[in-house]
């Protein structure tokens, strides 16, 4: 599986997440769904890391998940580290319209969101 381009890269049968974090222990993807006031959220680690990238393959997602990742490790902000789990960067905008990020459709894969 390849690691790079980072983000998330949808096929036909799923989306390929990459992130880049040296000082991680942990990822997790955080695949949002709901409307802004009833989110559910279901999270999916990313157990494969290259060269300080995690990353890893969801079957069954498509282009118009919302989705944001959890990042598990040390919280030392005086360094410049912060990884912060108890909430992912889906989270930390809910109850906006524009909660998380959403995959899109590769061009011209003609693709339709959910």
């Amino acid at each position: 599986m390849p690691v790079f381009p980072l983000g998330a890269h949808a096929d036909e049968g799923g989306v390929r997440f990459a992130v880049a974090s040296t000082s991680a222990d942990a990822v997790d993807v955080c695949l949002v769904d709901g409307v802004d006031d009833a989110l559910s959220e279901k999270r999916v680690a990313l157990t494969e890391r290259t060269f300080g990238v995690w990353h890893g393959y969801v079957e069954g997602v498509r282009p118009g998940q919302r989705y944001g990742y959890r990042v598990h490790g040390p919280y030392r902000p005086w360094d410049g580290v912060r990884a912060i789990r108890r909430r992912s960067s889906s989270t930390r905008t809910r109850g906006a319209s524009s909660a998380g990020s959403r995959i899109r459709s590769p061009p011209g894969a003609g693709w339709t969101t959910r």
